[in-house]
């Protein structure tokens, strides 16, 4: 996929996308690279759409019992203080050079890793 991207632009892929799953893709911006293979990868190694895939998965429901917890949202300026505090002391620990050797050891990036990059 990544391929036809190159050679024929993510437009086309975009396009494929809108022919074999209109509904998910709609919601996918068309620069979306990786949203966009994914619908294809889904048809082709399934047969079935993303739209239909999550339609089905709904109906079955989950087989585990489980328990949703939410955190409220503390005072504003009290979680801007929270977060001042926890950025001085990851730098304090060296979190700038943690991230200088890690963009000098990669030359792409994995998703986790993209939020590096200046």
């Amino acid at each position: 996929m990544s391929k036809i991207a190159e050679e024929q632009g993510l437009e086309k892929l975009y396009e494929m996308a809108m022919e074999i799953d209109p509904e998910a893709t709609a919601k996918v911006s068309k620069n979306d690279q990786k949203r966009v293979i994914r619908i294809l990868e889904i048809f082709h190694k399934t047969g079935k759409t993303k739209t239909k895939q999550e339609l089905e998965s709904r109906k079955k429901g989950t087989k585990y019992e489980y328990k949703l917890f939410a955190i409220t949202n503390p005072d504003r300026e009290k979680l801007y203080e929270n977060i001042n505090d926890r950025v001085n002391l990851m730098i304090g620990q060296g979190l700038i050079e943690e991230v200088e050797t890690l963009l000098k050891e990669y030359e792409e990036f994995p998703t986790a890793m993209q939020g590096l990059r200046v």
